[in-house]
């Protein structure tokens, strides 16, 4: 997507097609996946005209499988057809290899009695549609229960396939299903198969895939009966995901949703009401608006009118920071996300419980002092347990901190930022501090309030948040002496 429409726009200013690739990978995807011939020939012979086949990427490269199936259906030659020919059998052995190295983990689910659903790329090659055979899988992502994720850990561990992130059984028990939506494992660093307990980073309350685990499809896989997501699902999950996840800049998600659409099997009044509920109005409209106007696919316009009418702000300030992730460095683009989530789960806490304080009863309660750090070292963060009982507040909690501080000359002022523990953090709250007239080796002890919506620990269920110390508006780590970190929860 083009990176210049990331900056902040009001919905009235927002257009959809500066979203949409550009250059020669636009003119690859026209030609790939055009329902007009013509208009799909023009832009083969564009693209061979501006590229050097040479220099052309593997995110081109993917795409150029699914024209060695289109080119005779087309009426046109490619230049350096052997080429391309033999990166389409390239692409189909290798994906095919990474389907087949997920048979192990799927039938040890199956034999446990343990759902296991392939999600994306996955599900389309096991579908068979047309071009499935072209679609490039890097690994395998299955759908789990998030109540059998520690069954589904144990399960896989004792046929030799661990995660690939070196995480700690500890914290992967106790931190990964309120800290993350997948999780990759190996037996041996070259096959992968991603474990989902989310299909959706954007969409991790409890009911969220409720719905999608309904609607799955068993279909054959080889001698192995496996589950797959049901269409509208399928084009869910290829809108959403693949405008945030792509590190090497391919656009595989164009040809997933253009095959699903082709199938006639959608129900777009499903579709809608999942974007109702997951709060992703605004992907799914950029996306089908491309592969309507850009791709000429037809797509009822009640869906398109429904879904740009639904378009609220904070979702589309979270879009325009994140499309693309991989380059969302700044702490701007991750205030938008967490601005997002936060109200995702107040919109997801209004839906389970419509009373009017959420369904909870107002608390009063004053937790005791609990040091989480007493010594003189440089850590920049401080993960700390959020109780039970303030999920059930109504309204906000307070976590009140206290902290000495060692200033330095480079770190009179930072942020201390509350923040939920991943490795994409979202941010809850935050206060500036100014320690500059603090006198002594180690300053006064500060002590700051600092109220965190319940909602959020509701509905993510989180069992542990981090305390960090930033430069100010930056996520840089400041870089101040931490001697002691004591908090308490009130409400």
């Amino acid at each position: 997507m083009n990176a210049a429409a990331r900056d902040y726009c009001r919905m009235s200013d927002f257009d959809p097609e500066a979203m949409w690739p550009t250059g020669t990978m636009r003119l690859l995807l026209q030609a790939a996946f055009h329902k007009d011939h013509d208009i799909a020939r023009q832009a083969w012979t564009a693209w061979e005209e501006e590229t050097d086949f040479d220099e052309a990427g593997w995110s081109e490269m993917r795409l150029c499988a699914v024209i060695a199936r289109r080119l005779d259906e087309l009426g046109v030659s490619a230049r350096n057809m052997p080429r391309i020919s033999g990166i389409r059998r390239y692409i189909w052995a290798k994906s095919s290899s990474v389907l087949n190295a997920a048979i192990p983990v799927l039938e040890a689910l199956k034999d446990a009695g343990v759902p296991a659903v392939i999600l994306k790329g996955g599900a389309r090659r096991v579908l068979g549609g047309s071009g499935s055979g072209e679609r490039h899988i890097h690994d395998v992502d299955i759908l789990v229960p998030k109540s059998r994720f520690v069954e589904v850990l144990d399960l896989t561990e004792a046929i030799g396939w661990n995660n690939t992130w070196g995480a700690s059984r500890d914290w992967l028990e106790t931190m990964f299903t309120s800290a993350r939506h997948s999780i990759s494992i190996s037996p041996d660093g070259k096959r992968e198969v991603d474990v989902h307990i989310h299909s959706l980073l954007l969409n991790r309350c409890p009911d969220h895939d409720e719905r999608l685990l309904r609607r799955v499809r068993q279909v054959p896989m080889g001698q192995l009966d496996v589950l797959v997501p049901g269409p509208e699902d399928l084009l869910i999950t290829a809108c959403v995901h693949g405008q945030l996840f792509d590190p090497d800049g391919a656009q595989d998600w164009v040809g997933d949703v253009v095959d699903v659409i082709a199938s006639g099997s959608i129900d777009w009044r499903v579709v809608l009401e999942e974007a109702e509920r997951r709060d992703i109005w605004v992907y799914i409209y950029v996306a089908l608006d491309y592969i309507a106007r850009d791709l000429g696919h037809e797509i009822p316009d009640f869906v398109l009118d429904k879904s740009k009418d639904m378009i609220a702000q904070p979702f589309l300030d979270e879009y325009l920071g994140m499309a693309n992730f991989w380059d969302a460095k700044t702490r701007e683009i991750r205030a938008s996300w967490g601005a997002a989530t936060q109200e995702r789960a107040r919109r997801w806490a209004a839906r389970v419980h419509p009373e009017p304080d959420g369904g909870r009863t107002a608390l009063r309660k004053k937790g005791s002092w609990k040091t989480v750090r007493e010594r003189d070292d440089l850590q920049s963060a401080y993960r700390i347990a959020v109780p039970e009982w303030t999920r059930a507040a109504a309204g906000h909690v307070t976590l009140e901190v206290k902290c000495k501080i060692r200033p330095t000359v480079d770190a009179q002022t930072f942020d201390i930022v509350i923040a939920c523990f991943e490795s994409h953090k979202v941010e809850f709250s935050s206060q500036s501090v100014d320690v500059k007239d603090h006198a002594g080796w180690f300053g006064p002890t500060l002590r700051l309030s600092i109220p965190i919506e319940t909602t959020m620990l509701a509905a993510y269920t989180l069992q542990q948040v981090e305390i960090q110390f930033l430069q100010p508006g930056t996520l840089a780590p400041a870089p101040v002496g931490v001697r002691s970190v004591a908090i308490r929860w009130c409400a």
